[in-house]
C-alpha cells in the first residue's frame, strides 16, 4: 500500500474530534443538565454532575488523544533546535498557566468536589456556579490576579500554544485546528454565562483584560448588551463561592486525616 492522502489522515481525525466536540457541548448544555434535574431531582443533579462530567471529559480526552496517535500521519515541518527547545519551554510554561489559572478559581470547585462531599455526607449541595471564571471580590468587582491580568480565558490559552509542537504533522494541525476552533467557541459562549451571571461587574472586566491574546486590545459589549441581564447580586454570589470553598477545605481536611488505602 501507498502513503495515505492528506484527506485519508484528515478524514479520521475530523470524525474522531468532531464527535468528541459535539457530545462534551451537549453534557455541558443547560438542556442537558436540565434533564438531568428531571430525572434524578436537585440534590443530586447539583451533588454529582459536575464531578462526573469533568471526569467523564478527561478520559474520554485522554482516549481521544492515545486514539489519535495511532492513525496514519505525515511530517509536514521539523523544527530544528535550538528553535525546537523554545517552543518545548513554551509548552511547559503552558501547563504552568492553566495550573495557575486553576488554582485561582479553585480546583475543587471547578470540579465539583465540595457539592459531591455535601451529596455523600447526606446534606444538599449548594447549586453549581452558572459559569467558570474569575471569583468575585469583596468590593463586587471581579477578582483579576494573576494570568486573569493579561487574558481572560487563561487556561484555554495555554492549551491552544500547548498544540506549537516542534514536529508539524497532518493530523497534528487537522487536530490543533479543531481544538483551536472549539476553545475559541468555547469562550465566546463562557463569556455570555459570566456577563448573565455578573453582569456589569464582568462587564467592566472585559473592558480592562483581552479576550485571549495578551497584548490585543480589550473589548467590552454596549450597555444594551448586559442591560437585560440578571446577574446574581454580588453578595448571594460571595456566599455561594465562601460556601463552596468552605465545602472544598472540609473536603481536603478529611482526605488529609483518612488512613491510606491498603
Amino acid at each position: 500500500m501507498g502513503k495515505p492522502s492528506n484527506w485519508e489522515i484528515i478524514r479520521p481525525v475530523l470524525r474522531l474530534w468532531g464527535f468528541f466536540a459535539v457530545v462534551h457541548s451537549l453534557l455541558a448544555s443547560r438542556q442537558a443538565k436540565d434533564a438531568v434535574r428531571r430525572l434524578v431531582g436537585d440534590r443530586v443533579r447539583d451533588g454529582v454532575y459536575r464531578t462526573a462530567f469533568t471526569t467523564h471529559s478527561g478520559f474520554w480526552a485522554l482516549w481521544l488523544l492515545w486514539r489519535t496517535w495511532h492513525l496514519p500521519d505525515r511530517v509536514l515541518v521539523q523544527v530544528p533546535p535550538p528553535w525546537s527547545w523554545l517552543m518545548r519551554a513554551g509548552q511547559g510554561a503552558c501547563v504552568a498557566l492553566a495550573f495557575a489559572a486553576g488554582w485561582l478559581i479553585g480546583i475543587p470547585q471547578f470540579n465539583g468536589w465540595p457539592q459531591l462531599a455535601a451529596f455523600l455526607r447526606g446534606q444538599t449541595p449548594a447549586p453549581e456556579p452558572g459559569a467558570q471564571g474569575p471569583p468575585l471580590d469583596r468590593d463586587g468587582e471581579m477578582r483579576v490576579a494573576g494570568p486573569y491580568r493579561l487574558t481572560r480565558h487563561p487556561a484555554n490559552l495555554a492549551l491552544l500554544l500547548f498544540l506549537l509542537f516542534p514536529k508539524i504533522t497532518v493530523r497534528g494541525l487537522t487536530a490543533g485546528a479543531i481544538a483551536a476552533l472549539y476553545m475559541i467557541l468555547g469562550s465566546i459562549h463562557e463569556e455570555t454565562r459570566l456577563r448573565a451571571r455578573y453582569g456589569a461587574a464582568y462587564a467592566r472586566y472585559q473592558g480592562r483584560a483581552p479576550f485571549l491574546l495578551p497584548g490585543l486590545p480589550s473589548w467590552a459589549p454596549p450597555p444594551a448588551a448586559t442591560r437585560d441581564a440578571t446577574p446574581v447580586p454580588a453578595q448571594a454570589a460571595r456566599a455561594q463561592e465562601a460556601q463552596a470553598e468552605q465545602a472544598g477545605h472540609r473536603l481536603a481536611g478529611q482526605d488529609a486525616t483518612a488512613p491510606p488505602a491498603p
